[in-house]
C-alpha cells in the first residue's frame, strides 16, 4: 500500500508524535511507502497579528492544506489516508480532500475533542460528559470557557465541531479508537439521532504500541555498558545502584494526580523517581523541602532513553491519573520492559493495569495509593513481571499493531 499519514504537531512535542513515528517506522518496515504530510502549529507564533488572525481562520478549512492533499494522493498514488491531528494548521479540509479524490480516510481519535471542545473529558478538577451527545450545542463548553480558559476560542472550536457534524463529513470518515471505552464515548454520539452521526461500523477499536526494547536501549551497546549508564544516571539522581525505586514516568500536573503520588510516597516512605515536567513541579519541590522528605526525587524532563532506562531497573511505575485519559504509554512502555504497575481505578490508562496480574490497582485517594504498595510489596514480583511482559507482547507490541492496523486498512476499502 501507499500510505499518507497526515499529523498536525503541537507546539509542545507529546505522545501523538511518538506514535505517529512509530506507526510511520512499522508500516515501511513491512514494506509500504509512507508519504508523510506534517504541519506545525509553531507556525502561529510566525508573523504580525493579521498573519495569526488569518492563521487561525484556516482552522476552519485550510485551502492550502486541501490542495496539498489532493496533489500528494494524485502524484504518490496513495490508498489510504491516515490522519491523526488536524488542529489548527491542517483543519478538516483533510478529509475533503480525500473524499473528493476518492481515498478511504482514516482517523486515530487521541483525545475526546469530537464531543468536548476542551478534549479532555475534564473540567473544574472532575470529569465532565455534559457534551457528549448528538443534540449537544456545547453552550455549557462556551460559559465554562472549556478551551484554553477563553470562552471566544471555545465557541470558535464549537462552531467548527457543528460545522463538520452538520457537513457530514464525519459520516465519511473511518476511526479508530484506542480503547474500547473510548469507542463507547464516540458511539454515544448517536444516541437518540434519527440519523447515525457515524456509522458503527466506521468505528474501529486499536491500540497504540511501543517497539520491543533490547536490553541495551541503544543500538551497538553491551549490557554492561547500559548498566554503567544506569549507575551514572542514578548517580546524578543521588541513589545507589542497587536502590530499590519506584518510578513515576510524565508530567507534573494535577491531572495526572502528581500531587497524590507525592502525598503517598511522603507517607509511606519508599523511595520513588519522578520523572518528567509540568506546572506543580515547583509546588512539589516546595512541598518536599518544607516537610524535609528525602525519599522523593524529581529528576525533570529526561531524553527518552534515558527514561527508560531508569523505568527498566523500578519496582513498578506509579500512575493515579485524574481524568479518562484516551490511553497509557507509559503503562505499555512499562510492560514491554517487564515493569508492574501501581494505579488508581480511573480511566483508560488504569484500565490497562490488570489487578493482581500486572500491577495493582486501588481507590483514586492517598489511602488507596498507600494501599496498592503494601500489596504489591506483598505479592510476588518477578511472576507480575513477567505477566506484565507476555501481555504487552499479545497486545501491545509492533506485531500485533501491525496486524489489526492492516486489518482496518483492508476494512476501509
Amino acid at each position: 500500500m501507499n500510505i499518507l499519514i497526515v499529523h498536525n504537531k503541537y507546539q509542545i512535542p507529546g505522545g501523538e508524535d511518538v506514535v505517529v513515528d512509530n506507526e510511520a517506522a512499522m508500516l515501511r518496515k513491512h514494506g509500504h511507502k509512507v508519504v508523510m504530510y506534517i504541519r506545525n502549529n509553531s507556525e502561529l507564533s510566525e508573523g504580525g497579528k493579521l498573519k495569526k488572525v488569518l492563521m487561525y481562520m484556516e482552522s476552519f478549512f485550510s485551502m492550502r492544506a486541501y490542495r496539498d492533499i489532493c496533489r500528494l494522493i494524485r502524484k504518490k498514488k496513495i490508498d489510504v489516508v491516515h490522519v491523526h491531528n488536524t488542529v489548527h494548521r491542517i483543519s478538516p479540509s483533510v478529509f475533503y480532500a480525500a473524499v473528493r479524490m476518492g481515498v478511504p480516510v482514516v482517523q486515530t481519535l487521541h483525545n475526546f475533542r469530537m464531543v468536548c471542545p476542551g478534549a479532555t473529558l475534564y473540567r473544574d478538577r472532575h470529569i465532565c460528559e455534559e457534551c457528549i451527545s448528538c443534540k449537544s450545542c456545547y453552550m455549557s463548553a462556551i460559559s465554562h470557557a472549556c478551551y484554553r480558559g477563553s470562552r471566544l476560542q471555545t465557541a470558535a472550536v464549537v462552531l467548527s465541531i457543528l460545522l463538520q457534524r452538520m457537513s457530514g463529513i464525519w459520516g465519511r470518515v473511518h476511526y479508530i479508537c484506542l480503547t474500547e471505552f473510548n469507542k463507547d464515548i464516540i458511539q454515544r454520539l448517536n444516541v437518540d439521532c434519527n440519523h447515525p452521526i457515524i456509522p458503527a461500523h466506521h468505528i474501529h477499536v486499536k491500540p497504540n504500541f511501543t517497539p520491543e526494547p533490547d536490553c541495551a536501549h541503544a543500538p551497538g551497546l553491551q549490557q554492561s555498558d547500559t548498566d554503567d549508564q544506569l549507575t551514572e544516571l542514578m548517580r546524578k539522581i543521588g541513589l545507589s545502584p542497587n536502590t530499590k525505586y519506584y518510578i513515576s514516568l510524565g508530567r507534573l500536573e494535577r491531572i495526572k494526580g502528581s500531587h497524590f503520588i507525592v502525598k503517598a510516597f511522603a507517607r509511606n516512605g519508599k523511595t520513588l523517581v519522578m520523572v518528567g515536567t509540568g506546572e506543580q513541579e515547583e509546588k512539589i519541590q516546595k512541598y518536599l523541602e518544607k516537610h524535609h522528605i528525602t525519599n522523593i526525587h524529581i529528576v525533570g524532563q529526561l531524553p527518552h532513553g534515558d527514561a527508560m532506562k531508569i523505568l527498566s531497573k523500578a519496582e513498578a511505575l506509579v500512575i493515579c491519573p485524574q481524568l479518562y485519559e484516551t490511553f497509557g504509554m507509559n503503562v505499555i512502555e512499562a510492560y514491554a520492559h517487564g515493569i508492574p504497575v501501581i494505579s488508581n481505578d480511573v480511566g483508560n490508562a488504569a484500565a490497562l493495569v490488570i489487578d493482581g496480574v500486572t500491577g495493582i490497582k486501588e481507590e483514586n485517594s492517598i489511602n488507596g495509593l498507600c494501599k496498592a504498595v503494601d500489596r504489591f510489596e506483598n505479592l510476588d514480583r518477578q511472576k507480575l513481571s513477567a505477566n506484565s511482559h507476555r501481555l504487552y507482547v499479545e497486545k501491545y507490541s509492533e506485531d500485533k499493531n501491525y496486524e489489526q492496523l492492516m486489518k482496518i486498512y483492508m476494512n476501509v476499502q
